[in-house]
Parts: C-alpha cells; sequence; structure tokens
C-alpha cells in the first residue's frame, strides 16, 4: 500500500498516520484501475470510508457507517451507534466518529486531519438539524 501511496502521487501525509487508514484510498484506486469502476461519488465513498471528512454526501456517510457498524465488529460503543444508525444517520455517523477520536486520544494515537474535520462538519450539520 505505501508503494502505491507514493507512486500514484497520493497525500503524503497519509503515511505519517495508522496504516490502518492507507487502505481506503489505495482500495478507490484499485477499484477504479482493476475493476474500472469511475463514478467519482462511489471512488470517495470508499477512499474516505475510514477517516471520513468534512461535507460528506450521503452515500460516504452510509459507506463509513456500514463499515463502523458491519456485523464482524465488536468493540465498546458499537451497539449503540448500530441502534443510532436505525433512527439518524447523521447523528450515528457523529457518535461513530467520537468514539473513533476517543479511541486513539487514548491509545495515544494521532488523528487524521480528515477526521477532525469530519467531526466539526457533521457537529455543524446535527446542531442545524436541531434547530429546526
Amino acid at each position: 500500500m505505501k508503494q502505491i501511496i507514493l507512486a500514484q502521487n497520493m497525500p503524503n501525509d497519509l503515511l505519517a498516520y495508522n496504516s490502518e487508514l492507507w487502505h481506503a484510498p489505495v482500495g478507490a484506486y484499485l477499484v477504479q484501475t482493476e475493476v474500472g469502476i469511475d463514478d467519482p461519488e462511489v471512488l470517495d465513498a470508499i477512499r474516505y470510508h475510514t477517516s471520513g471528512r468534512a461535507g460528506m454526501t450521503v452515500l460516504e456517510k452510509i459507506i463509513y457507517l456500514a463499515d463502523y457498524i458491519e456485523p464482524g465488529r465488536r468493540f465498546p460503543g458499537v451497539d449503540d451507534v448500530r441502534r443510532l444508525a436505525e433512527e439518524d444517520l447523521n447523528r450515528a455517523l457523529l457518535q461513530a466518529v467520537k468514539n473513533t477520536i476517543a479511541f486513539l486520544l487514548e491509545k495515544r494515537q494521532l488523528i487524521y486531519p480528515d477526521t477532525i474535520h469530519a467531526y466539526n462538519s457533521l457537529m455543524r450539520e446535527v446542531k442545524g438539524e436541531a434547530k429546526r
């Protein structure tokens, strides 16, 4: 994955963060080059399904959340997010991102900037929805 990130001029800052992030942009690249899917919305949903980002589309939100709550996942807080997902996509996604950030903080790991931007963007969306 590191070789693909470097060879394809993907953001080099990825390499400074946990390698668990790498499969998302590399996966988007491979889906495009090896499978031939060129739909930018699908590719972005793959590309950002581990980090999130500000201004996520509905498809990006669904793919991020589906990956986070898939049935094989067992970790503190996942069942709460599963319940929220049945009621409110944005609130469930916000909780998933909050859980991820809390986990990374607890493990004293770096937090990829897109994840912070996703949190801020989702907070604005959820607060905006609450005002309606």
